[in-house]
Formats: structure tokens, C-alpha cells, sequence
């Protein structure tokens, strides 16, 4: 992986699997490489950075971006700004809510952040909004694994 690239990936756990079944994905987690082995990713404990050899032996869909420098700089110092926020529990409730068809409002905390908004929000950073349907505090691990597969992302999801 390059700094600026993402990845999606499919964890263990009831959380993990409540996570893919209400958003018909096989991946459940979203992280943003910054180089050196390390990611930055949002999960329970907040906005931080680890080790992208903590999840050695999962299944992993990495981007292949290649960015140029200027953008892929542009994502990493996004993805930095956010560390420290907490995550975004009340954005997630929405999304799962959403899938069983009862629509709250955009709640959308600018101080908590969820895996793959944390992405989007990185990404849109550098000028490149995949998804153009959906608010950054809608976007999902699935959808964000659609973009890398090539796959539209449909527009009710």
C-alpha cells in the first residue's frame, strides 16, 4: 500500500458480524494507510493510529491508487487531523436504522467519527469524492469495497 490508499476489511466478532449483515457487505472496518506500516483508523476506543499488522490474516481489499504525491500527502494530513475524535456511535445506530427502513435525521458530529466516514472525509480532502450519492456520515465499508471492485454504488443503500 502507498500512503493516501485505503483498505476495507472483514474482522471477527458479533460486532463485526452485526456490522456486515445490516450493511450486506462482507467488510465491516475501513482504515487510511499513512505509511510506515501504519493506519489510521476510527473503532470503539476513537480516532487513532496502529499497526496495519494488527489485522494480518483477515480479509483485506486494499486500494491501488497511486497518487500523486500532492494527494496522497492531502489524504494522510485529513486522516491526521481527525485523530483523537471520538467514534461516531449515534451515526452508526442511523445507518443500521436506515437499513431497516426507519430514516433519522443527519446527525453528522463534527467530533465523532465511524471507519469508513473517517475515509470519505479523508478522501474528499484531496479532491476525490467517490460517492457523490451519499452524505460522508452514510458511507459504509461495503460501499467504499464497491468503489474498489469497480461496482456502482446503488443509490438507496
Amino acid at each position: 500500500m502507498n500512503p493516501g490508499d485505503y483498505c476495507v476489511i472483514q474482522t471477527h466478532g458479533w460486532a463485526a458480524w452485526w456490522i456486515r449483515l445490516v450493511t450486506r457487505s462482507r467488510f465491516n472496518h475501513a482504515a487510511i494507510y499513512i505509511g510506515g506500516g501504519q493506519i489510521i483508523e476510527a473503532n470503539p476506543a476513537g480516532v487513532q493510529v496502529s499497526p496495519l499488522s494488527n489485522y494480518d490474516g483477515y480479509l483485506m481489499l486494499r486500494s491501488d491508487l497511486h497518487l500523486d504525491p500532492a494527494r496522497a500527502a492531502a489524504v494522510v494530513q485529513a486522516a491526521q487531523a481527525q485523530l483523537g475524535l471520538e467514534y461516531g456511535w449515534l451515526d452508526v445506530l442511523a445507518i443500521a436504522l436506515s437499513t431497516i427502513g426507519i430514516r433519522t435525521r443527519k446527525l453528522d458530529d463534527p467530533d465523532s467519527r465511524f471507519c469508513s466516514q473517517l475515509v470519505m472525509i479523508s478522501e474528499d480532502a484531496a479532491g476525490r469524492p467517490y460517492l457523490t450519492l451519499k452524505a460522508a456520515n452514510r458511507v459504509t465499508p461495503g460501499d467504499l469495497a464497491l468503489i474498489l471492485v469497480g461496482q456502482p454504488v446503488p443509490a438507496n443503500w
